[in-house]
């Protein structure tokens, strides 16, 4: 339940980034860390640390989005994320 509950909290977050991505320039858009997040940086997608993210769903998140981006369609994605060890 609460991955479902993160990852609802994720894809909100993708969606409402997404929106302002496409009509504003999110360089000047009020955005920062939250109560969850010790830092928050916009980067371009070549640039995302991916080593450095913290949750697996987070990583999922940005790389379909990132191909949904390509492609210009933004269909619903479901799975199972399975936890990393180590």
């Amino acid at each position: 339940v609460w991955v479902r509950e993160v990852a609802a909290r994720v894809a909100e977050r993708v969606i409402e980034l997404h929106k302002q991505s496409s009509g504003n320039d999110l360089r000047h858009a009020d955005h920062g860390p939250g109560h969850e997040s010790l830092e928050s940086e916009l980067v371009d997608p070549a640039d995302i640390p991916w080593d450095d993210l913290a949750f697996p769903v987070i990583e999922e998140t940005l790389r379909r989005y990132i191909e949904d981006r390509e492609s210009g369609h933004f269909p619903l994605h479901t799975g199972v994320l399975v936890r990393r060890l180590g």
